[in-house]
């Protein structure tokens, strides 16, 4: 291994021991009161309590030493924390959802879509920072890596985003979303929420192309996922911006498919679209080692997986490939 090899990655590990950024995402920072506080992006004393044992999950965002997706245990009073609201804001503008059970209303689906997007978005900023900061420390032009320029595009494309969002927040404009709600009948272990490009509906139409991936004029299409267990059932929400309107046909397509089909599907697509997926310990221990392993295999792929499929000229319709691993195990007596 030459030591320039030796010395990115060195640079790489400093970059993760930045400190953090904080800052309020609402767009009137004049209102806002109390200090920067570690917000949770699923509701903690509703959501993560009921997926947690003993307060612990299972998250599925952990890095490995070079980059790599891994699971790793989480307290819930850490997990789908960030530092992207001031107390006020965090309290006031998500009341709706924190205190109250979801009612598939359009205002309380929008504060579901609002709060994942601000996640990814600090998330996001985060990562340019890291990035900026590895290129000042670095001989080489990091400017044209594929990687370092899909962080660029993709800050650029929620800048976007947050134009749009923040106008809609002001004027009680909810509409700028559309969603479909998937009722699942009964409590899963598990939580996830995600905001992910899909690149093909389930008959093989474009939504997105790996082809535009690196043009700024073409703007990403977004799909935003929150799945949660309440009281005796759980939610699967998937909402977008109305124009990004292919998710019409996906929700339509995915709405038609059986409950056996369903779930097959998410447990496919979850872990290679989003790393935002926090397990209930005891589901996660009773796949064992080896499932475990092939989950978060599976979930370090996508971009391999999207590549093939991107390389795939033909219109093809989904197939049900069924994975060892059941997100949607709903055993009582998890062992």
């Amino acid at each position: 291994m030459n030591n320039d090899y030796i010395n990115i990655i060195n640079i790489f590990e400093e970059s993760e021991r930045l400190p953090n950024d904080k800052y309020c995402l609402y767009p009137e920072k004049k209102y806002c009161r109390g200090k920067i506080k570690r917000a949770h992006t699923i509701q903690n004393n509703k959501i993560l309590i009921s997926v947690s044992d003993n307060g612990n999950l299972i998250a599925l965002n952990g890095k490995s030493a070079i980059g790599f997706q891994e699971s790793e245990k989480q307290g819930r009073g850490v997990a789908t924390t960030f530092w992207g609201f001031c107390d006020y804001h965090d309290t006031v503008v998500f009341e709706p959802i924190e205190n109250y059970n979801y009612d598939k209303s359009l205002k309380q689906t929008f504060l579901y879509t609002y709060r994942t997007f601000s996640w990814h978005y600090y998330l996001k900023e985060t990562q340019l920072n890291k990035n900026n900061y590895i290129q000042n420390k670095v001989n080489i032009n990091l400017k044209n890596n594929d990687y370092f320029l899909g962080i660029v595009l993709g800050s650029s494309d929620n800048k976007k985003i947050k134009e749009k969002i923040d106008a809609a927040i002001l004027n009680k404009n909810y509409d700028i979303i559309k969603y479909y709600v998937w009722e699942i009948p009964f409590k899963v272990n598990f939580c996830c929420c995600g905001m992910v490009q899909l690149f093909k509906d389930l008959l093989g139409n474009d939504i997105n192309n790996y082809e535009e991936l690196l043009d700024i004029n073409k703007p990403m299409k977004n799909l935003f996922i929150n799945i949660f267990p309440e009281k005796n059932k759980s939610y699967c929400i998937f909402s977008w911006l109305t124009d990004d309107f292919e998710y019409d046909n996906f929700t339509i397509q995915f709405s038609k498919l059986t409950l056996k089909d369903k779930i097959n599907y998410m447990n496919n697509m979850l872990p290679k679209e989003t790393d935002k997926i926090f397990i209930n310990p005891k589901l996660w221990n009773k796949w064992g080692s080896n499932i475990q392993q092939s989950f978060i295999e599976w979930a370090n792929i996508s971009i391999l997986c999207n590549a093939m499929q991107a390389e795939t000229k033909k219109k093809m319709k989904w197939k049900y490939s069924f994975v060892p691993w059941n997100l949607f195990d709903c055993s009582e007596k998890l062992k």
